[in-house]
């Protein structure tokens, strides 16, 4: 809805793609080099990096194990999109995608103009929601600046566009100042958070609804702290990260209208992305509080208490970051941090 390894062995053929500009901008089309693969115990990942490129960012993949994102080549002022579809990697020019859905749709920002558009095999039309998800009926939830001066959420729908307003964090206060729209289900159900920022307005998660703004709370006695949602899976599970009855920061799960925080030090550090069936991706680490600074945290799937690692390159762990999973769990999209300190984009398939 809403990062792990290599060593590969390279895979040696180039295609030509072209892709048409956004709405008329022009783009220049682009050779790109099938990426090299790697399998790795039962985890099979691919690096995402075409090769002229020295970074990259996968920002979304679908059921299929099509997945969407960025690179950047020295030289080139603007970021560039990409699809890769099981080993075939199609520039999409200065079209960036930030999210795909099952028949293949997208929805991104074209870096010439930087206004969002719907990609629907070729065709794009311009939206006013910044999207950063799209569902199963081209639905996109996002975030759109008002009239008024706000950032409030979103949800584009048949050529409709829903203002999500968000949350007011506190009782007679200002109201919400911005909205960040994180994930969106196939039944139009969205989280994020909102917030006007500062120690005394912390970040309120929410869940929308068919127009009903439902606040998560937090993990602490009286709702204490604050909360960010990150995805919703398709039959209603949120994840994210709150504050916990031991007032620390640690990954929750709600379902059933109940926040339960889960992981924690050591286990799960940071929760981005749930499936269908219970699984959330995020950050781990095996050790305790002190011994963080020699024990680097690395990225994982947990479920229902046990962890599995994505593997990374040398001792597997390193630094990097989840963006999306498949709703079945079993693909899993990120990047993680190279030699260099470049962020390269990969793909795992479990």
């Amino acid at each position: 809805m809403n990062s792990r390894v290599q060593r590969f062995q390279p895979v040696v053929f180039a295609v030509l793609f072209l892709v048409q500009g956004c709405m008329g901008t022009p783009t220049e089309p682009a050779q790109v080099q099938i990426p090299s693969l790697e399998r790795v115990r039962a985890v099979e990942l691919t690096e995402l990096l075409p090769f002229d490129a020295y970074s990259s960012s996968a920002r979304g993949v679908n059921s299929k194990g099509q997945v969407v994102g960025m690179y950047a080549v020295l030289g080139r002022s603007t970021q560039r999109g990409f699809l890769w579809d099981n080993g075939a990697l199609t520039d999409l020019g200065t079209f960036v995608p930030q999210a795909i859905n099952d028949q293949g749709q997208m929805v991104g920002v074209n870096q010439v103009d930087f206004q969002s558009y719907l990609w629907d095999h070729g065709t794009l039309t311009q939206i006013p929601c910044r999207g950063r998800r799209i569902n199963v009926r081209g639905h996109v939830a996002g975030t759109w600046f008002t009239p008024s001066g706000h950032f409030h959420g979103c949800l584009w729908s048949e050529g409709r566009l829903i203002d999500i307003p968000g949350l007011t964090p506190v009782a007679n206060d200002y109201g919400a100042d911005f909205v960040s729209v994180q994930g969106l289900n196939d039944q139009d159900q969205i989280v994020g958070f909102s917030g006007i920022g500062g120690y005394f307005y912390p970040n309120r998660a929410f869940l929308w609804n068919r127009g009903t703004l439902t606040p998560l709370g937090t993990a602490a006695p009286g709702n204490a702290g604050e909360a960010v949602a990150t995805d919703i899976s398709g039959n209603g599970r949120i994840v994210g990260d709150a504050t916990s009855a031991q007032f620390l920061f640690s990954p929750f799960l709600w379902r059933e209208r109940t926040m339960a925080t889960i992981g924690g030090l050591p286990g799960l550090l940071d929760a981005t992305a749930v499936s269908d069936r219970g699984d959330v991706a995020g950050l781990c680490n095996d050790s305790d509080v002190s011994a963080l600074p020699t024990q680097p945290s690395y990225l994982c799937v947990w479920h229902e208490g046990s962890t599995t690692a994505l593997v990374g390159p040398g001792s597997g762990r390193v630094f990097g970051y989840i963006s999306d999973m498949a709703a079945d769990g079993k693909f899993v999209v990120g990047e993680f941090s190279a030699p260099g300190g470049f962020q390269h984009a990969a793909v795992w398939h479990r």
